[in-house]
């Protein structure tokens, strides 16, 4: 029993089970990263309940019930009702002028198999929100409507501008189009490089004018060192 070769036939079967677990383990990782990009498409950041009209976005394209954006800035007791982590990602929202409100937007009912859910869709083109992350949308900060990116490209007017194709607005694509939920770093750099760039013209997101605004409110990515004296 001993040297017919059984005991390495199940050591090889063990490792073959165990490599094949770690696969499928994998693949479930990759699962909860699909869940998670198609959930910021769904569900408000700060309350975590589906996203309803009316819908705003700040700086970074990320989306809000502005229900929620209200109790958040109404609220007195920010550091009991509201989780540390999440205090840090939106603390720069201090006014209402933080945030845009997104129009061109409806709700849609869609059937599954369990009940009936509601959506995000927008109305220039048939493009549903995190419909299986197929598509790109922005929007243009002087008029909030949401567009597909793609839908851009055919309006241009200009080397530096172009319109919004659904209020012909004229808008600067480097300061005036935020991208919604970016994933691509180049797109997230130059929404934070914008967004530094109005806190130091004491700026707010939506353009209006703050004398009170602190430059010191800019976002950067990197900490500055200091240097002590030898």
């Amino acid at each position: 029993m001993g040297a017919d070769g059984g005991s390495i036939n199940k050591s090889s079967n063990l490792k073959l089970h165990v490599e094949r677990t770690s696969n499928d383990y994998k693949a479930r990782d990759d699962n909860l990263l699909e869940f998670s990009l198609e959930s910021r498409w769904e569900c408000c950041k700060i309350s975590n309940l589906p996203l309803r009209l009316p819908i705003v976005s700040d700086y970074l394209g990320n989306l809000y019930n502005k229900e929620s954006v209200l109790e958040w800035l109404l609220c007195k007791d920010k550091d009991t009702k509201y989780d540390p982590k999440l205090r840090n990602e939106i603390k720069h929202i201090r006014k209402i002028h933080d945030i845009i409100e997104l129009n061109n937007l409806v709700e849609v009912k869609s059937k599954d198999k369990n009940n009936r859910t509601v959506k995000i869709k927008c109305k220039y083109g048939d493009e549903i929100f995190g419909d299986k992350l197929k598509t790109s949308f922005v929007y243009c900060v002087k008029c909030g409507d949401v567009v597909p990116k793609e839908s851009l490209h055919l309006n241009l007017s200009g080397t530096n501008e172009c319109k919004c194709p659904v209020c012909n607005e004229i808008v600067a694509p480097s300061n005036d189009i935020i991208v919604l939920n970016p994933t691509s770093q180049l797109d997230i750099q130059n929404l934070t490089d914008r967004y530094n760039k109005l806190c130091h013209g004491n700026l707010y997101h939506d353009g209006t004018k703050s004398k009170k605004r602190k430059k010191s409110s800019s976002i950067t990515t990197t900490k500055k060192q200091k240097t002590s004296k030898v």
